[in-house]
């Protein structure tokens, strides 16, 4: 028997992107407020719990699209993880997700991260280039996220 949790409600500003799941962990990708997010559970008691691994900097939504995509579920927590934002080109790495658990310590982003793979080449230089987030506000006082 299992209890059911919610993982995820959206909001108004927060909307549901996809799940996968490696042989130990979930992945939940969210947006908040156009920004990525990933949280990270464990997953516990032959199936029947998830223990959440998201704290402080690592459950903030950031300025970027990702994809991971599990290798093989059933064998290990090893995933492709993609990322890009407006000055990096996409790039593919070879993930585990067990790195978390073993690297809670460190400040590192993307502590899972195992090695760089291949990535697109980059369209123009950009050194020095910033993304910000910033909010317009329309004539009904909603704010409209853009970057």
């Amino acid at each position: 028997r299992s209890d059911y949790k919610v993982l995820f409600e959206p909001t108004a500003k927060t909307a549901y992107e996809y799940f996968t799941v490696t042989k130990n962990y979930l992945i939940l990708s969210t947006s908040d407020t156009v920004k990525s997010k990933l949280e990270f559970y464990k997953i516990e008691d032959n199936g029947n719990s998830l223990r959440s691994l998201s704290s402080g900097d690592s459950a903030e939504a950031k300025i970027r699209s990702v994809s991971c995509r599990t290798i093989d579920a059933r064998e290990n927590d090893e995933f492709w993880f993609t990322t890009s934002d407006y000055t990096t080109p996409s790039t593919m790495y070879s993930a585990d997700l067990s790195k978390i658990e073993e690297e809670k310590s460190s400040n590192e982003e993307d502590v899972f991260i195992i090695d760089k793979l291949k990535s697109l080449p980059s369209q123009y230089n950009s050194e020095g280039l910033m993304i910000e987030q910033q909010f317009a506000t329309s004539k009904d006082g909603t704010e409209i996220p853009y970057l």
